[in-house]
């Protein structure tokens, strides 16, 4: 049997997983984020684009909104130690003279835009975590400014641990166990009359890269873990293998 704890744990991250993390809104603003790389390993970079959405009839201010009393648009990042910002472009503003501000123009950004940014991946000191854009902004119409407000973005990055990406099993800090899924690893599980747990994931899937940067590093995991195989069918490109376990499974569930 697997412990409840660790059952709950691996319960508790698909269901939270199953909503995609990429888009966040409030108000009158929305945005998504995307990546030019879906995996990040040490010495590698990544462009990021964060698309913002503005509501017809809204505006935020710009970066350099022209005035000292505006809040600027501004972008941040929620990163862990090692991974650094190497530059943030921001995209050309549109001057509008508002009724709130008399006979002044102002900087702003308007219906839909895009903001870049640069992140580099320069050491792996820290374990990977989450990472996040933060977009801090002020909404703006022709009449009322609303509070200044920051939207957290996730972003949808698998960073490695290590710089050798050849095996995800390489981890700088605890993790559960891993063995890749073959027949002789099978049946050495089998043979041990202990509890085993098979894992059919892919790159693709971000419910499994969630689970494996979270889940399967949590402290209270990892110790629930211990005396139990773990075996992981690796689905990212299917082959003849891979079907075949996949019917076998099947055809072995069909009969309980």
């Amino acid at each position: 049997m697997i412990p409840s704890r660790l059952r709950a744990a691996i319960a508790l991250a698909l269901v939270l997983n199953a909503v995609p993390a990429r888009s966040a809104a409030e108000g009158p603003v929305g945005a998504t984020s995307s990546s030019s790389k879906p995996a990040l390993r040490v010495g590698e970079s990544t462009e990021i684009v964060v698309s913002v959405q503005v509501e017809a009839g809204w505006h935020i201010n710009s970066h350099e909104p022209g005035q000292d009393f505006l809040i600027p648009t501004k972008l941040e990042f929620d990163l862990p130690h090692g991974i650094r910002v190497l530059e943030v472009t921001y995209p050309a503003a549109v001057s509008r003279r508002l009724k709130f501000a008399g006979d002044r123009e102002l900087k702003v950004y308007e219906g839909e835009f895009t903001i870049r940014a640069i992140l580099s991946y320069e050491s792996s000191s820290t374990a990977p975590t989450a990472l996040a854009a933060l977009l801090r902004y002020q909404a703006c119409n022709d009449t009322i400014c609303k509070r200044p407000s920051m939207l957290r973005v996730p972003l949808e990055i698998r960073v490695a641990a290590t710089q050798d990406g050849s095996s995800r099993f390489a981890v700088a800090h605890a993790a559960l166990a891993w063995q890749p899924f073959t027949t002789d690893s099978y049946d050495a599980a089998r043979r041990r009359r202990a509890p085993f747990v098979i894992e059919f994931r892919a790159d693709w899937c971000a419910p499994c890269r969630e689970m494996e940067e979270r889940t399967f590093r949590d402290p209270d995991v990892v110790a629930a873990g211990r005396n139990i195989s773990f075996l992981t069918v690796d689905m990212t490109t299917s082959d003849d293998f891979v079907e075949r376990v996949m019917r076998s499974f099947r055809e072995n569930l069909s009969t309980l």
